[in-house]
């Protein structure tokens, strides 16, 4: 398997880059005044550190980089404190785009080499699970899946679009999927933990994955997992009371995620949870149908599937779970999802088996699977090619219309 593994099939890989990086790059957002206001605040810090040298954002010269300065005074996402001016985005989430700035050339700020970032990172995650997939399945199969999830789910008008967290969240969780179907302990840890650094609420998933391995006393696994959890949570909460003054997850963001963790009602809570999986405007099985067949096939073959592929689905949903309490369901978006990516990726190939199990178990089963395939590719098409959204000052949403 590990021959199979690190030496995939390159048309394989060429042939999904060819079909993913176009659609990606003819469909994202270059210009920034289309930027999600949370986008934004992520290409700022990237832009700053290259171009500046600093990742304070005070004193910006509005003659020298007026696009900065005004990008600057219309996100609610930038504070003012004790050690200067800064983005409330966490360090791992704009330190990947510092490598685009500092090779483009730019001055003043641009929205490009963010964007660019963000298609690159998602094609990138999108060949990990293509060769993760082989490891599982036949490599046709294999390639559909991975095109699959690059086009089916919110990757392609959210990961893909613009520099959201969850291209490189994507990716990192990607990679640590890979590695525990290789058996790579240290690998899958390093990856959770820089999954942790650019979102740190991912750190649920290595947390469930470690507490399942050390239920069947798998304690090497654990440890590492535990390790890497750990390491994410004590970075970040370093990096936070170096930057905004006190240790703290939450760095610069209110009290609210955290007010809600401990404080939200069972009523407020299970609509919320329930608005991740049915809610019409955000729910995976609204936006992605496909996955309502894929669970129905992933009953009769969910106990020959291998542990990495089991613990992958209930991390995922763990981390759904969590989530739900610690925010709502929309993200900002007036439409579909994009809190459920990260681990979307790591259900991914449960989704892949299931979704092969329904095509063949009945013929009502196998045009229903079809069908969904096809209305999941035209709403993430239909998001991806006609919503349109503005940044407002001083709002935390972008207004966006479909048309």
């Amino acid at each position: 398997m590990f021959e199979r593994l690190v030496t995939p099939a390159w048309r394989s890989v060429l042939l999904l880059l060819a079909v993913v990086v176009p659609v990606y790059a003819a469909t994202a957002e270059y210009d920034p005044t289309d930027l999600n206001v949370d986008v934004e605040a992520a290409a700022l810090p990237a832009w700053n550190l290259a171009v500046r040298g600093t990742t304070d954002l005070a004193s910006i010269d509005a003659d020298r980089h007026p696009a900065a300065a005004r990008a600057l005074a219309r996100n609610p996402w930038i504070g003012s404190g004790e050690e200067g001016t800064f983005s409330n985005r966490p360090v791992g989430l704009w330190a990947v785009a510092v490598p685009a700035y500092l090779l483009s050339g730019v001055d003043d700020y641009r929205a490009w080499p963010a964007t660019v970032t963000a298609i690159s990172l998602t094609s990138l995650a999108m060949v990990v699970v293509l060769l993760t997939l082989r490891a599982l399945v036949p490599s046709r199969a294999a390639w559909l899946g991975a095109a699959g999830l690059a086009l089916l789910t919110a990757t392609w008008p959210i990961s893909s679009s613009q520099l959201w967290p969850h291209g490189p969240g994507q990716l990192f969780a990607a990679v640590a999927l890979l590695a525990a179907a290789q058996h790579r302990r240290a690998l899958s840890a390093v990856a959770f933990a820089g999954a942790g650094l650019v979102r740190p609420v991912t750190v649920v998933m290595p947390g469930a994955i470690a507490l399942l391995h050390a239920l069947r006393r798998r304690w090497a696994w654990a440890a590492a997992l535990g390790v890497a959890t750990l390491t994410a949570i004590v970075a970040t909460v370093a990096y936070n009371a170096a930057t905004f003054g006190a240790p703290s997850l939450s760095g610069g963001y209110s009290s609210g995620f955290r007010e809600n963790l401990v404080g939200q009602g069972v009523t407020d809570y299970v609509a919320n949870l329930w608005g991740f999986f049915f809610s019409v405007r955000h729910g995976l099985a609204w936006w992605t149908p496909v996955l309502v067949p894929a669970a129905i096939g992933l009953r009769h073959v969910w106990g020959v599937q291998p542990d990495w592929v089991r613990h992958g689905l209930l991390a995922g949903l763990a981390y759904i779970a969590v989530h739900a309490r610690l925010n709502r369901v929309s993200g900002g978006l007036p439409f579909d999802y994009r809190y459920p990516l990260e681990p979307l990726v790591l259900a991914w190939p449960a989704v892949v088996q299931g979704t092969r199990c329904a095509l063949r178990r009945s013929r009502p089963l196998h045009l229903a699977t079809v069908a969904a395939i096809g209305v999941s590719l035209a709403l993430q098409g239909l998001m991806a090619t006609t919503a349109d959204c503005a940044t407002q000052a001083g709002s935390s949403e972008a207004v966006c219309s479909l048309w």
